[in-house]
């Protein structure tokens, strides 16, 4: 549909589920390292673009870079050492990783990690090690 939403849900049901996000399509979450904030992909203003929101929905989402025309943009993990954001790129029909560096939002692009399909990417706690899966469609 037009609209998709990101809610959250405490396990124990103390509480009601709350609704994180509002305007847009919005999906893959991913928690920041410390619990405080959500990245997500949305797709707002004919743009996809990752955003940020306090986790217990206070606040407005914060876009954290300015979206590529034709590029859609997934966070994929989080790691707290250094804080960084890995997320893909989808440009026409490849995917390829990148990691934003929260502190000065710098940018690291790896366009020879690149897959047909997503790459499901984590980073090791310690934040030294990519993890990923690559995959290809067999030629018809």
């Amino acid at each position: 549909g037009a609209q998709s939403s990101i809610w959250v849900y405490e396990l124990g049901g103390a509480s009601a589920p709350r609704r994180l996000t509002l305007d847009g399509r919005n999906q893959a979450p991913v928690w920041s390292p410390d619990g405080t904030r959500l990245a997500f992909q949305s797709q707002q203003g004919g743009r996809t673009a990752i955003y940020t929101h306090r986790a217990d929905g206070s606040g407005r989402s914060e876009r954290l870079f300015e979206p590529e025309p034709d590029v859609e943009y997934r966070p994929e993990a989080w790691a707290a050492t250094p804080e960084a954001l890995v997320f893909s790129e989808k440009r026409q029909d490849r995917y390829s990783l990148a990691i934003l560096r929260t502190a000065d939002r710098s940018i690291v692009r790896y366009p020879s990690i690149s897959s047909g399909n997503l790459l499901n990417a984590d980073l090791s706690p310690d934040g030294t090690w990519l993890l990923y899966s690559r995959s290809e469609n067999p030629p018809l």
